[in-house]
């Protein structure tokens, strides 16, 4: 099944840049993007300012590869999952399983450089926005081949459904980020699962989801 049409093209990263965005990816993540001086990244990651500004106009300019560069990574294995499967469902499981498996390394770095600096800069707004459409319209087409399959009910609100896991998800990020309790995301996961398993065909009752 072809879901959006989409080809995903894995570009071959300069060494450089690709050592830039993983320092910066590491550094985001752990001090967030205003708590990370330029000067403090290229001394960490040894890259000089020369190198820096060869591959990127700005800091801002890095934020924006670095989110292409993280949504492209979520794509793949959104299209690894869900694309040609001939079990919509049990693809389903599976994404939720590396959500949850990718939590506490940078599963929830897009969503954390949105929050900080979305509303500071209408580019990077833009952009997320743009991951997050795309985001949905993967889950909307897993959800409706699995309705198609017999697996869930035909009466099951794919964009309500598709919604509810994405925000659910992402939102669950927010939640564990305040309490500081990484194990409540296990939870948020269990949740999503049992919620899917509501909108089960009978037939599909074992069914694992």
């Amino acid at each position: 099944m072809i879901l959006l049409g989409l080809t995903l093209v894995k570009r071959s990263l300069n060494t450089t840049k690709h050592k830039i965005l993983a320092g910066a990816q590491q550094m985001f993540y752990q001090n967030s993007f205003n708590g990370t001086a330029l000067d403090t990244l290229l001394g960490e990651i040894k890259v000089s300012k020369g190198s820096f500004f060869h591959h990127f106009k700005s800091k801002d300019d890095l934020l924006f590869e670095l989110l292409s560069f993280e949504a492209t990574k979520l794509f793949e294995k959104l299209e690894e999952l869900f694309v040609g499967g001939q079990n919509p469902l049990q693809s389903l499981n599976q994404f939720l399983s590396w959500r949850l498996e990718n939590f506490q390394t940078n599963g929830r770095l897009i969503y954390k450089l949105g929050a900080e600096v979305g509303n500071q800069n209408p580019t990077i707004q833009k952009k997320i926005k743009k991951i997050y459409g795309t985001y949905l319209s993967y889950l909307i087409q897993v959800i409706t081949q699995a309705k198609k399959a017999g697996q869930l009910q035909s009466s099951t609100p794919t964009k309500e459904l598709a919604n509810f896991i994405l925000y659910g998800l992402e939102g669950g990020t927010l939640s564990v980020t305040l309490i500081e309790n990484s194990d409540q995301y296990s939870d948020v996961v269990e949740m999503m699962k049992r919620v899917i398993r509501s909108y089960r065909n009978i037939e599909y009752e074992n069914f694992s989801a």
